[in-house]
């Protein structure tokens, strides 16, 4: 991946803070040539003032003298301060400003890269670098003001000094420049050290924490008393960040003793040079006075200066991780085929096989098969046997390892991730529904952009208008107490319903159901499956479970076994092939008619 220059850094910073905040550039050369000049005031007034007694000129000269620079001082200092906190805020909303870029990647990123161990740490970093205001773009920012600041005050300093001994100045260059190397190269070893290992042992740290505050975990954590052991997993984390910081505090203090060292020898240069002019005669003690200030001012300038490059190129760095995520490249690099809208589709997983990242085997293997306008499939099989993993592969979260899934006979590669998720109407057997009111969750837009008809027909399909017809806002009712203390907490029934609801609502041009039943009954699941097959029209649709009763009205059934799909056809095809889905389903329909169900009411005459 690229890492970007300071220079490209910069560019891409203020491209952005241009169209976000464009007083902040205006305030910020405003703020730093203020404190420039700021610095100079009371140097300036002490030569004046040692002069005008060394002159003896009049106490009314002396306070009028006075007067007019406390008064300028003073006027500067009250603008310095008005332009300091006015870019000061603006510099937080402007990083405020870049997490919707960080956000934005996170939330549409390739789902087969969120697992990927690179991905998360540079996530990680991207999030330091806008959650954070000393690091990455406010550290930038405010850094390049301290640039600009220490710069003018530089040039400032240059025309004051310019008449003395060219060999001190040269000595406070050189101690100035060795400090700067310094903090350079401390910054540079804190930055391999520390900024690229932190995020892998920060990324277990939030998780402890977000688990420790997640409802859907509260349950378990109490019931399994897990406190101690997910505190105990909390602390060795936070251990490991311990270590790397303290480490890090013991290189800085190294480095800042070091430091010093030059710091002092500037001083005794610059003492012993000045003593020595005004005994020779060469200076007067108002020009004392100036130059001490001024040759402090300088060495101070120069170093802050130089250090200000070096916290920028160690903040160019972090922003260089930011871009580097928000960067990070979709596959469809090239032209795309338009995959036409409401039009039949024909998909066909041509000698599929997968694995997952970082894994030897594979999950799937060579499996062919077809999906036709009007499909009733059935995916079937034991756990583990591959039947999400298709459902990944066809839903294009993932592409095939070998082989092609074809849309329309073109390879599914050469379309957008975008246009083959709209392709979907899924309902998975992990239900999430969002802190958002019920319509939301549903349409999953905003309210102005719903179509309530196409709502309410979605309402009484799933069969929930009842459900909604009870809440306190009814279709508004927002769910969970995260946003809103009045906020509605659904049973598990509930939830799978209203994403059914979801799914009819979005109404793609294939319907998904991959176990959203798995805690239902054998009949009330069946039931579940032809109340669906009657309210899709006739758009394929693909039902996965690993109970073999509730698909026999399917037209395809494929079961599966370690990957591979091991017998195909219909219901009756395969009872009659007596194979391993007789096998199967004979062994189900004998538990489920000697097992009452569907809480004890009646038995069940079929699997």
């Amino acid at each position: 991946m690229k890492n970007h220059n300071v220079i490209n850094n910069l560019k891409f910073v203020f491209g952005h803070i241009k169209k976000n905040e464009k007083k902040l550039i205006v305030m910020s050369i405003l703020s730093a040539v203020i404190y420039a000049l700021s610095a100079y005031i009371m140097p300036i007034l002490s030569k004046i003032i040692i002069d005008s007694v060394i002159a003896e000129k009049s106490v009314k000269f002396l306070i009028v003298s006075i007067i007019i620079m406390l008064v300028v001082q003073v006027l500067i200092s009250d603008v310095s301060e008005y332009i300091f906190f006015q870019s000061w805020w603006r510099i937080i909303r402007a990083r405020y400003s870049f997490e919707p870029l960080r956000l934005n990647q996170i939330l549409s990123i390739r789902y087969d890269k969120l697992e990927k161990q690179e991905t998360l740490n540079l996530a990680q970093k991207a999030a330091a670098a806008t959650e954070n205001n000393s690091n990455g773009i406010e550290s930038f920012l405010r850094n390049l003001q301290a640039f600009l600041t220490s710069g003018f005050q530089l040039v400032i300093a240059m025309f004051l000094i310019v008449s003395l001994n060219p060999i001190v100045v040269l000595l406070m260059l050189i101690f100035a420049y060795i400090g700067y190397r310094i903090t350079g190269n401390a910054r540079k070893k804190d930055k391999e050290l520390m900024w690229d290992i932190l995020p892998q042992y920060e990324r277990g740290r939030d998780y402890y924490k977000n688990i420790s505050k997640d409802f859907s975990y509260g349950k378990d954590i109490r019931l399994f008393n897990m406190q101690k052991f997910i505190l105990n997993k909390e602390k060795k984390e936070a251990k490991m960040v311990h270590q790397i910081m303290k480490k890090s505090n013991n290189r800085w203090i190294k480095y800042s003793t070091i430091n010093y060292f030059y710091f002092l020898m500037n001083e005794i240069v610059m003492y012993a040079w000045l003593v020595y002019a005004v005994l020779q005669g060469q200076i007067g003690i108002g020009d004392f006075s100036l130059y001490l200030m001024t040759m402090k001012t300088f060495f101070e300038s120069v170093s802050a200066f130089l250090d200000s490059i070096s916290k920028i190129k160690k903040d160019s760095y972090e922003v260089s991780d930011f871009r580097r995520f928000i960067e990070l490249p979709e596959d469809n690099n090239g032209k795309c085929l338009i995959l036409e809208k409401d039009i039949p589709v024909k998909i066909e997983f041509k000698n599929v096989s997968f694995r997952y990242p970082d894994q030897e085997e594979n999950i799937i293997n060579d499996i062919s098969f077809q999906i036709n306008e009007s499909d009733r499939i059935a995916i079937v099989g034991y756990n583990g046997a591959g039947k999400s993993t298709i459902i990944k592969l066809l839903c294009r979260l993932y592409d095939p390892t070998d082989g092609k899934i074809l849309i329309n006979g073109e390879d599914i590669k050469q379309y957008k991730r975008s246009d083959c998720f709209r392709l979907f109407s899924p309902v998975f057997q992990d239900v999430n529904l969002f802190a958002f009111s019920v319509t939301e969750n549903v349409t999953m837009k905003k309210q102005e952009e719903t179509d309530h008809k196409r709502l309410v027909n979605a309402f009484t399909k799933a069969d929930v208008t009842s459900l909604i017809d009870k809440l306190p806002k009814g279709p508004d009712t927002l769910l969970f107490k995260i946003m809103d203390k009045n906020g509605v907490n659904l049973s598990g029934g509930e939830k799978q319903k209203l994403s059914v609801a979801r799914s009819i609502y979005k109404d793609a041009e294939i319907f998904i159901f991959d176990e959203p039943t798995a805690s239902l009954d054998p009949i009330a699941e069946k039931e579940f499956y032809e109340s669906i097959d009657e309210k899709v029209s006739r758009k394929p649709v693909i039902y996965i479970s690993h109970r073999l009763s509730s698909t026999k009205f399917c037209n395809k059934i494929f079961l599966l076994e370690h990957g591979k799909i091991i017998e195909r056809g219909t219901h009756e095809e395969l009872m009659n092939y007596n194979g391993e889905y007789a096998k199967i389903y004979t062994l189900q329909a004998g538990y489920y008619k000697s097992n009452k169900v569907s809480g004890g009411e009646q038995e069940s005459e079929q699997a």
